[in-house]
């Protein structure tokens, strides 16, 4: 069907008896050319904008990842607070009275 033409469309549509719009082939194959020629403009905003997301998605494993590093040697602080010191310095120090 992508062969036929546009005649060809608008009667399987409209019937026989539909008028045939001038200068209708004319304005179709103008907006094809149009899009082929818009389309190499659009491929490298979607290529950033994929680049982008892998970017966005990089950095968040990257953080998550980073933010259990930091939680890991903040507890492992904590244990050499406890172990050389004999308290822990995250708590708060007891009243004496």
């Amino acid at each position: 069907m992508h062969n036929d033409t546009a005649e060809t469309l608008l009667l399987r549509h409209y019937g026989p008896t539909a008028p045939r719009p001038s200068g209708l082939e004319q304005r179709l194959v103008h907006a094809l050319h149009q899009e082929k020629v818009q389309e190499p403009a659009l491929l490298p905003t979607r290529q950033a904008r994929l680049m982008t997301r892998r970017q966005i998605l990089r950095a968040v494993t990257f953080s998550t990842a980073s933010a259990g590093l930091v939680g890991l040697a903040l507890e492992g602080v904590q244990q050499l607070d406890t172990r050389f010191f004999g308290h822990d310095a995250t708590t708060q120090p007891r009243a004496a009275y």
